[in-house]
Order: C-alpha cells, then structure tokens, then sequence
C-alpha cells in the first residue's frame, strides 16, 4: 500500500479556528496551502513510476485493479466548495491516463468514515470489495491519507485495518 500526504485546503483553517475557540486565544498561524498538489507533475510521475514497476514485476500480465482511496469527508463538504473531493478523483485520473489504464483497471475509494449520523463520501473501500462479485489477481492501493504528525499514529492504523480487511 503506497501513502502519499496531502492537506484538504480547509482542514489547517479549521483547525485553527477550532484552538482559537476552544482556548479563547488568537493564533498567530501562518498556513501555506498548496492548493493544486494533485496536478504537480513530479507527484504524477513518482506514483505512476511506482505502480508501473508493480505492474512490470509483480502484476505482469495477470489480471489487476488499482485501488486510489482517500480519507472520507462528510458530505456536506461539497456544500463549501472545497475541491478535496474533485482533486482526489482529478489526482487518480492523471495518474491511471499517464499509466495507459483503461477505466475498470482502475476506480476511486473512501477510508475512515466517522459513525456520527451524516452521510459521508463514498463508496467505501470495504463495501466496494465485498460488492464485487469477481476479484483480479491483485489489487493495488493507493492510499491517499491526510497526515500531519499529530494524525500519523491514526492514519497508519487505517493503513493497517484496511489492509488487514483486505487480506481477510
């Protein structure tokens, strides 16, 4: 599983507004958003460089599917514009066209939806296994995961139980 850091352009504000709220204190952060990371061209070769050596040592000519999934956000979030969820399908598609694959070598997945009582993106990436009635050979997962060093404890958990899931 490949895990490659982003930030959604609206979590380091939300976050900042939720300390200065919760303290009563004003910051003094300073955040450089890098609004179209998923278009830079160094990010796109690496991650195509990376699943076509999978594919050249690994896969070679057995059937396959490359799984992109990202953290899951409330639905809503498309209410405030925030383009998380376009970049992430936008992200894939360049990386699967600069690879040559066709649209069923390849679909978009969520992780890590919170049970609070809204509706979330999906599908998730465990739904949709279970719903496929036929698997490939292999499946290879690009995990799009939001870290900072006060989440990376959690997102290598979700790395690990999606992973673990999967096995099972």
């Amino acid at each position: 599983m490949y895990l490659l850091d982003f930030w959604s352009h609206t979590i380091p504000f939300t976050l900042s507004w939720g300390y200065e709220k919760v303290s009563g204190k004003q910051t003094n952060s300073v955040f450089l958003v890098i609004k179209d990371w998923y278009q830079e061209e160094a990010l796109l070769n690496y991650w195509t460089a990376e699943i076509a050596k999978i594919l050249k040592e690994k896969v070679k000519q057995d059937s396959f599917k490359v799984i992109f999934s990202a953290h899951s956000v409330p639905v809503f979030a498309l209410d405030f514009g925030d383009p998380y969820i376009d970049q992430i399908f936008e992200n894939s598609k360049l990386i699967a066209e600069k690879l040559g694959l066709k649209p069923e070598q390849y679909t978009n997945t969520w992780q890590s939806e919170s049970d609070i009582g809204i509706p979330w993106i999906k599908p998730d990436v465990l739904e949709y296994l279970r719903e496929q009635k036929e698997h490939p050979e292999h499946y290879i997962f690009l995990c799009l995961l939001v870290l900072s060093v006060s989440i990376l404890k959690s997102c290598l958990t979700t790395m690990w139980n999606v992973m673990t899931c999967v096995r099972n």
